[in-house]
This record gives C-alpha cells, sequence and structure tokens, in this order.
C-alpha cells in the first residue's frame, strides 16, 4: 500500500506540474515533502482530482511510449 502510494503520487505529481493550475501546483509542490500520512490525506481530501492527474500521467506515459517507438 505505501509503495503504491508513493508511486501514484509520484505520477499525479508530474501530470500536475503539465497540466495543473496553480493550486494543484502548489499541492504538488506539498506533496514533495509530505509523509505518507500526509500523502493518504491528500489522496482522500482531493480523490477526483488525484484520480484525475494519474490518468493524464498515464496518457503521458502512453504518448511517450508510442513516440519512442516510431
Amino acid at each position: 500500500m505505501m509503495n503504491q502510494l508513493y508511486a501514484e503520487a509520484k505520477q499525479v505529481r508530474k501530470a500536475i506540474r503539465v497540466y495543473g493550475g496553480s493550486f494543484m501546483q502548489a499541492l504538488g509542490n506539498a506533496m514533495d515533502y509530505a509523509d505518507f500520512n500526509n500523502l493518504g490525506k491528500i489522496r482522500s481530501t482531493w480523490d477526483e482530482e488525484w484520480e484525475r492527474y494519474l490518468k493524464m500521467a498515464e496518457m503521458m506515459d502512453n504518448r511517450n511510449t508510442e513516440v519512442s517507438n516510431e
């Protein structure tokens, strides 16, 4: 569970840095310093946003894979 949360947070931060507004980018910056408990609080408080940015990160990864395979 802990490793999954950290892995997801890394992906979410990546997408926030590209697509997020100023508030979400500030939240992404806070995630850089958050421990496991605080990451969990961020995850549960902003669940819809977390899921949206996680999907965006997956799309970013898929695009990068497609480009590198061409």
